[in-house]
């Protein structure tokens, strides 16, 4: 088959890792590939690139939709001969562009097949980015985890039309687990280090490390959206003498950095995929801190295990303003609905916060970034509120962070590299492009529904929906 991918752009990333191993592999099986793209990559990438100047993120205004479509179609023309069997276009959902829904529904007027891979969506708490356009109908989609294809077939997609293509793990050659932890003095957060990634999670945990142990976050944010808060959290940190290393990643090559570390870290409240549950186990490295049952229940199915790890951080209710942070709930929620164009109804997100303030404690991720900052400060002045927490939180206790479990280590990432093999994502994705030309569609994505399910009491938190207040 003649295939096309089509992304803004080919910045580092993960949409771009999952490009350049779809050009690899359906390459390596025969296919001629042509990848499109509204920005010339940063990095090498081996394979045929095409610039599309209507594509990127930054396309100038007067480029219209029917000007992006004809680069597009002139663009596969000339490298197929005139035969493009398949576009597979990457996040056309986001609105990055705003050509580029209305120039994919006129190619699909000339009968030309689509395959659209979601990796992330509006409706998850980022509205900004919401399109006003209906979303592209009569084609095939495809998610990374089965969270997404839930929500997908609830608005409105068929099973014959919706495919699951979890991402797949470069290298799954395994390094050595070792047997002692000796001269291992920090654990790392291989991450950006943006709001959903819970930053005020992680310096909390650097807290609970064994002493003379640093908690490492390897990247700073890209871009404004996030920049505030994180400064916010560097200096406060600094201020409290927490043992955090910020932007770890800048000074010290990545895999010297990944390759040093005691165990890798993750709190983030919000993930595509789940990488970070994968891939430490194949390097020899233990996975702590959240877990997150949303994208985790995939990897639990194929036989996982993440003892550990926490699902909940609870801190005593009456360290907490709850009258406050039950506004903020409401409020923002109520916000957010409108942006959305949904019907609220505040009673609902009241009984769900009611069930937060359990006896025990109130979630810590859950919390805004202010009353994070306030449970901080109370832990670092008191032991006496440390071992509270502790009690509370059995995961904290002394051992937390350096304990050895070699046979889990063992299990998972042999279960990593048996289920999340290149080779095994090649034959997939092969199957489900076949399947997306040969077998026509018809089907819609009801938006109301998708973003209804997104903002969901049960999905809801002040990290993803509330604009930073520092």
């Amino acid at each position: 088959m003649n295939i096309a991918l089509l992304h803004y752009h080919l910045r580092p990333g993960g949409v771009t890792t999952v490009i350049q191993l779809q050009h690899q592999t359906l390459t390596m099986h025969g296919h001629r590939v042509l990848v499109l793209t509204g920005e010339a990559p940063t990095l090498p990438f081996n394979g045929e690139v095409t610039l599309l100047s209507a594509a990127g993120y930054g396309a100038n205004a007067s480029f219209t939709p029917d000007m992006l479509a004809r680069q597009i179609r002139e663009a596969c023309d000339r490298a197929f001969k005139g035969k493009c069997d398949l576009l597979l276009v990457h996040n056309p959902l986001l609105r990055k562009n705003d050509r580029l829904i209305p120039a994919l529904k006129m190619l699909q007027t000339e009968d030309r097949t689509i395959l659209i891979q979601v990796h992330d969506f509006a409706e998850d708490g980022r509205p900004e980015a919401l399109s006003p356009e209906t979303y592209p109908k009569n084609c095939h989609y495809a998610v990374i985890n089965q969270r997404d294809e839930r929500l997908l077939s609830a608005a409105g997609l068929k099973p014959g039309g919706l495919h699951l293509l979890p991402n797949a793990v470069l290298d799954v050659q395994l390094w050595p687990i070792k047997k002692t932890q000796s001269g291992e003095k920090y654990l790392l957060y291989p991450v950006r280090a943006i709001r959903r990634k819970n930053v005020g999670e992680a310096v909390l945990l650097s807290l609970f490390l064994e002493k003379g142990t640093q908690l490492k976050i390897s990247q700073p944010p890209q871009g404004e959206r996030d920049e505030e808060c994180y400064q916010d959290w560097k200096a406060f940190a600094r201020r409290l003498n927490c043992p955090v290393q910020f932007e770890a990643g800048l000074s010290v090559p990545f895999d010297e950095l990944y390759a040093g570390c005691r165990a890798v870290v993750t709190t983030s409240m919000n993930e595509g995929f789940g990488m970070v549950f994968l891939e430490p186990w194949i390097k020899g490295k233990r996975v702590v801190g959240r877990f997150l049952r949303e994208v985790g229940e995939d990897f639990l199915r194929k036989g996982m295990d993440f003892t550990g790890l926490y699902e909940k951080l609870l801190i005593p209710l009456t360290w907490l303003p709850l009258e406050e942070l039950r506004r903020k709930w409401l409020d923002t929620w109520v916000d957010r609905c409108r942006d959305f164009g949904l019907e609220c109804d505040p009673d609902r997100l009241k009984a769900h916060f009611e069930s937060l303030c359990s006896d025990s404690g109130f979630d810590f991720g859950w919390l805004s970034e202010t009353e994070q900052r306030i449970v901080i400060e109370k832990v670092v002045a008191s032991p006496d509120a440390a071992q509270k927490l502790i009690r509370l939180n059995p995961c904290l206790a002394p051992g937390w962070d350096s304990t050895l479990f070699p046979e889990l280590m063992e299990r998972n990432r042999r279960s990593v590299a048996a289920s999340y093999r290149p080779d095994g994502y090649a034959v997939h994705l092969e199957k489900i492009c076949r399947t997306a030309v040969s077998e026509p569609i018809v089907q819609q994505i009801n938006k109301q529904k998708l973003a209804e399910a997104f903002l969901a009491p049960e999905r809801f938190t002040l990290m993803k929906w509330q604009p930073y207040v520092a």
